[in-house]
């Protein structure tokens, strides 16, 4: 019995995954089985990928961005409103402002729950994190320290808004960290 990749070389036995005579230099012992190299990489990535979809991840992220879009919206176009009634006390440049930050908080968002959903890494879930860091900041702002408080209004429910976007981004690192701790396990039967 000559190994698969090896015709020279005898075998030891048959990959117990795929059924391929391997020799020593093509498989590895694990748990009492013989696996091959190709096999275990395939396994191995395979395995990488996480077992849970990423679609869940993905979603929460584009709901934060959906709810920052429209707080923005809301926020500017009161605002906007303010600067027709008393144009000394409100300046439209403000309004422009607080439209451009929560604009580019909700690219931010979708962004990163696409990189979620592309499984790139970390760098989705860290944005996620930051963009829904700096959605809060602007929710506790307008709702505690703006004159008028624009979103006195939400009471406490207005917390829930940016815990999408935070959530999307946390539960992904976790779901990664407990990928990762599994893939160490995996390496060392290897």
């Amino acid at each position: 019995m000559k190994c698969h990749n090896h015709r020279d070389t005898e075998a030891v036995g048959a990959c117990s995954k795929c059924g391929r005579n391997v020799c020593a230099k093509c498989s590895r012992a694990i748990q009492r089985q013989i696996i091959c190299n190709e096999c275990i990489k395939t396994e191995q990535n395979t395995y990488f990928r996480l077992k849970t979809s990423k679609l869940p991840c993905a979603l929460l992220g584009w709901l934060g961005a959906l709810n920052t879009l429209l707080t923005g919206t809301y926020i500017t176009t009161t605002y906007l409103n303010l600067t027709i009634i008393s144009p000394r006390e409100y300046l439209p440049a403000h309004a422009y402002a607080i439209g451009l930050t929560t604009a580019i908080l909700t690219m931010m968002l979708t962004y990163g729950s696409y990189l979620q959903l592309k499984r790139h890494g970390y760098l989705g879930a860290e944005i996620n994190i930051i963009a829904g860091a700096l959605f809060l900041a602007i929710f506790v702002y307008f709702r505690w320290l703006s004159q008028p408080p624009f979103l006195a209004w939400l009471g406490l429910m207005g917390y829930f808004l940016p815990a999408p976007a935070l959530l999307s981004g946390i539960i992904d690192i976790l779901l990664r960290e407990k990928q990762s701790q599994q893939a160490q396990r995996l390496w060392k039967h290897c």
